[in-house]
């Protein structure tokens, strides 16, 4: 059985150019008075409450290790801080109006080879230690419940959309139509138009008839030469 002392490594998180503060905690598990004594490498930096009292037999005190704070964020987060916990029996009551600091020197004296000792070091850290902490996020706009779709918007939906056609699909249909068009209906087909000259006897159509296409053609050249002649 002994006394507890705890931690071994003080961690202090960024920013570092404000007061923080950790603790070490002493459980003495003994049936004996003990007093402690907390020394630093940089008295200038921290400041411990209490850095000596008196542990009754089974007690536990936290003791605090204020952190004053840098003048500047430093680069690197290196630190040579350390901490030193020296435990002593104390047989004897502490005369009142005296403290554990008054009476130190004379109980390091006497019972300095069973003295207990343990060296706490500092660690300087960028980021705090903190565990996550799920966020409520708010929906935002577009996450808000959306209106229904009116029964037009349904119907368009449900239209599959149509296949592109190519640009020569596309002038084939074209060709085509025009080719339709082009072609004579029969219902649309005008009758041909009267002839506007009077009808011929039956005398002159038979006269017709009688002449011969060699006749016709002597006539012909009977005419041309009169008329050559003439002239």
């Amino acid at each position: 059985m002994s006394v507890i002392i705890e931690p071994n490594v003080l961690e202090y998180h960024s920013p570092l150019t404000e007061t923080s503060t950790n603790h070490i905690t002493l459980h003495n598990q003994t049936e004996d008075v003990k007093a402690f004594k907390i020394k630093t490498t940089a008295p200038k930096l921290y400041c411990v409450r209490p850095n000596a009292a008196i542990l009754q037999p089974g007690e536990t005190i936290k003791v605090s290790i204020i952190f004053l704070g840098l003048s500047e964020e430093p680069v690197d987060y290196k630190c040579k801080d350390k901490f030193l916990v020296i435990v002593l029996p104390a047989p004897y009551d502490i005369e009142s109006g005296r403290s554990v600091s008054d009476v130190w020197n004379d109980l390091e004296t006497e019972f300095k080879a069973v003295a207990i000792q343990k060296k706490i070091k500092v660690v300087y850290s960028p980021t705090p230690a903190a565990e996550p902490v799920e966020e409520h996020k708010e929906p935002t706009p577009a996450q808000e419940k959306q209106p229904e779709p009116t029964q037009q918007q349904q119907q368009q939906q449900e239209i599959p959309p149509q296949p592109v056609k190519s640009t020569a699909e596309t002038k084939q249909e074209k060709n085509e139509v025009y080719e339709k068009k082009e072609e004579p209906s029969h219902s649309t087909t005008p009758a041909p138009a009267a002839s506007m000259e009077p009808p011929l006897s039956s005398e002159q159509q038979d006269l017709n008839s009688k002449i011969s296409p060699s006749t016709m053609l002597f006539i012909a050249i009977i005419v041309l030469a009169l008329g050559w002649l003439y002239y």
